[in-house]
C-alpha cells in the first residue's frame, strides 16, 4: 500500500517540479507542504526535497513554513555559507503517536536567487514557455517565502514571456491580445502589463470602426469592452486635460507606452470619452446644440468641446435666422437662455423681427399690428410696439382696434395724437402753446408764436396810425387765397394777432 502511495507521489512530485529543481532531483518545501494532509498515511515513504530553513540545530532541522520536525541521529553539519536552503533525504517516521522526518542526508544548495539567476543564463531567451516556467517558479517560491526579491525577478520573467508571446500576434489580432492580457491576470504582475495589452487590443479595434450601418453597434461594444478592461475608463475627470488630450489623441500608444499608472487612468477616460463622442455625433447628426447638451449630459470634463460645437451651431442658425419659423427660432432662444446666453438669446429674437418686418409691412396697419404684438410678446418691448401701432393709427385714424391696443399700453391720445401718461401730464394747458403745436394760429399770439406755428410768412406789410401799428402776415400764393394775419400794437407793446382772414384772389391782366 505504502509502496504504491509512494509510486504514486513520486509521479506527482516529479510533474509539480519546474526545471529550475530537477538539478537536485527534489521536490521544492512548497510542494511537500501541500502533502500535509497526507503525511500519516506516508509514513515509511522517502523523500527527497529542498527548502530554506529557519533553524539548524545539532540534532534539530525545522524548515521554513514546515511544521514537520527533520530530525537526525547523527549531528548536522555546519554550514558556511549564506544560502540558508538544504536538500534534505530521508523518510516519514512516527515515534510516540507524532509523525516526523527522519532524515538521512543533508546538503546546503544554492539560494533561490542563485538558482534563479543560473536557470536564467541558461534558458532560451526567444522561448516563451521557458520564461514562464521560470516566473512561475520563481513567482510560487516567491509567495511561500515570502521573498520580494523573488517576486520581482519572477514579474520580470513573466513580463518577458508576454513581450515574446506578443510579437507572436498579427498587428491587428486585438482577440489574442484580448486572451494574453486574461492570462496575465493570473501572474503575480501589477496591473500595469494587463492594461497595455487591453488598451493596444482597444486601439485596435477603435481604428477599425468606419462611418457605416454597423459603426453605432461597434462602438457601443467597444464601450463596453473599455468600461470592461480599462480602470477609471467610467469616472469623469476632475478638471480637463487638454494638453494631456491633445498628446495622447495624437499618437496612443506610444504616449500610454510611457506614461506612469496615474496618468494611464486619465487615458482610459479620455479614450473612453472619444469613442462615446463618436457615437454621440452617430446618434445627433448635425444638430450642434443636441451634441452640446449631450456631451455636457455624458462627458462633463469635455466642457470645452461641448462648447465649440454650441458656438459653432448657433453661429451657423443665426446666419439663417431670417428663414426660420417662428418655432424654430423660439426653440433657438430657449437654448440660449437656458445656457445663461441672455444677450444672445435678444439678438436671435430681434433679428427674426427685422426679418418678418419686411413681409408684415407689406400687409399694412394689420400687419403694423402683428408686429408689434410680436414685440411685446417676444421682447416684451412695449415701446416699440406703440410706435408701430402709431404709425398704424396714423394709416387707419379710426381703427378701434388700434385705439384698443394704444390704450391697453397706457397711450392717451390728445389733440389728435397719442402721448404716453408721462407726455400728456407734461403739456402745457395754455391754449397758445397747444394751437403752436398743432400748427395753428389763434388770437394773442405773438410774432414768434406765429412763426413757430406756421413758420415764415410770404409777405409782410406794416399801416401806422394815431399811435397805433397794424401788420399785416401773408401766407400762402399771392395769386391764391392764402392766410392772412392781422398784429396790432399799441404803444410800446409786443404785437399781437387781433384776428385771421383770408387773402383775396389777384385779379391780373
Amino acid at each position: 500500500m505504502i509502496g504504491t502511495l509512494q509510486a504514486s507521489l513520486t509521479l506527482c512530485c516529479c510533474l509539480l517540479a519546474s526545471s529550475v529543481d530537477d538539478a537536485y532531483d527534489a521536490i521544492s518545501m512548497v510542494e511537500f507542504n501541500e502533502l500535509k494532509p497526507k503525511w500519516p498515511q506516508l509514513v515509511g515513504a522517502d523523500f527527497t526535497v529542498e527548502g530554506r530553513y529557519s533553524l539548524l540545530s545539532n540534532h534539530l532541522l525545522r524548515m521554513t513554513n514546515c511544521d514537520l520536525h527533520f530530525t537526525s541521529g547523527r549531528e548536522f553539519p555546519k554550514f558556511i555559507g549564506r544560502s540558508r536552503t538544504v536538500k534534505v533525504s530521508g523518510k516519514i517516521a512516527r515515534k510516540n503517536g507524532r509523525v516526523y522526518f527522519a532524515v538521512d542526508s543533508i546538503q546546503e544548495i544554492p539560494s533561490d536567487l542563485d538558482r534563479y539567476y543560473a536557470a536564467k543564463a541558461n534558458i532560451d531567451r526567444s522561448s516563451a514557455p521557458q520564461w514562464y516556467d521560470l516566473a512561475n517558479w520563481a513567482a510560487r517560491r516567491s509567495r511561500f517565502y515570502n521573498d520580494p526579491k523573488l517576486r520581482d525577478e519572477s514579474r520580470d520573467a513573466y513580463a518577458h514571456a508576454v513581450a515574446i508571446e506578443r510579437r507572436l500576434f498579427a498587428d491587428d489580432d486585438s482577440a489574442g491580445l484580448f486572451a494574453l492580457a486574461a492570462k496575465v491576470q493570473s501572474f503575480d504582475l501589477t496591473e500595469s502589463l494587463q492594461w497595455s495589452l487591453n488598451h493596444e487590443a482597444c486601439q485596435i479595434l477603435w481604428d477599425k470602426i468606419d462611418d457605416n450601418e454597423n459603426a453605432l453597434g461597434e462602438l457601443a461594444e467597444l464601450s463596453r469592452l473599455i468600461t470592461k478592461h480599462l480602470a477609471g475608463s467610467q469616472e469623469p475627470l476632475e478638471k480637463p486635460q487638454e494638453e494631456l488630450r491633445r498628446r495622447y489623441l495624437k499618437d496612443p500608444l506610444d504616449v500610454y507606452r510611457n506614461a506612469a499608472q496615474t496618468q494611464r487612468r486619465m487615458m482610459h477616460r479620455l479614450f473612453f470619452s472619444e469613442v462615446a463622442l463618436k457615437r454621440i455625433l452617430l446618434q445627433v447628426g448635425d444638430d450642434g446644440l443636441m451634441v452640446a447638451d449631450r456631451i455636457e449630459a455624458e462627458l462633463p470634463e469635455l466642457q470645452s468641446v461641448a462648447d465649440t460645437y454650441r458656438k459653432q451651431e448657433i453661429k451657423k442658425l443665426q446666419s439663417n435666422v431670417a428663414t426660420m419659423t417662428r418655432r424654430q427660432m423660439l426653440s433657438l432662444s430657449e437654448h440660449l437662455r437656458q445656457q445663461e446666453s441672455s444677450d444672445q438669446a435678444q439678438k436671435t429674437i430681434l433679428l427674426w423681427l427685422q426679418a418678418e418686418e419686411k413681409r408684415l409691412r407689406l400687409d399694412g396697419p394689420n400687419g403694423l399690428i402683428e408686429l408689434a404684438e410680436e414685440y411685446i410678446d417676444l421682447l416684451d418691448d412695449e415701446t416699440q410696439a406703440a410706435e408701430l401701432l402709431k404709425e398704424a393709427a396714423r394709416l387707419v385714424p379710426d381703427s378701434e382696434v388700434i385705439t384698443e391696443k394704444l390704450s391697453q399700453l397706457g397711450y392717451q391720445q390728445k389733440d389728435g395724437e397719442w402721448l404716453t401718461p408721462a407726455e400728456a401730464r407734461a403739456l402745457p394747458n395754455d391754449p397758445l402753446e397747444v394751437a403752436m403745436r398743432q400748427g395753428r394760429v389763434v388770437a394773442g399770439m405773438t410774432r414768434t408764436h406765429v412763426k413757430t406755428a406756421l413758420g415764415e410768412p410770404n409777405s409782410i406789410a406794416r399801416i401806422g396810425s394815431s399811435g397805433r401799428m397794424t401788420e399785416v402776415w401773408t401766407y400762402g400764393d399771392d395769386s391764391l387765397s392764402g392766410l392772412v394775419v392781422h398784429f396790432q400794437r399799441r404803444g410800446t407793446s409786443e404785437p399781437k394777432v387781433i384776428r385771421l382772414s383770408k387773402a383775396k384772389r389777384q385779379i391780373r391782366d
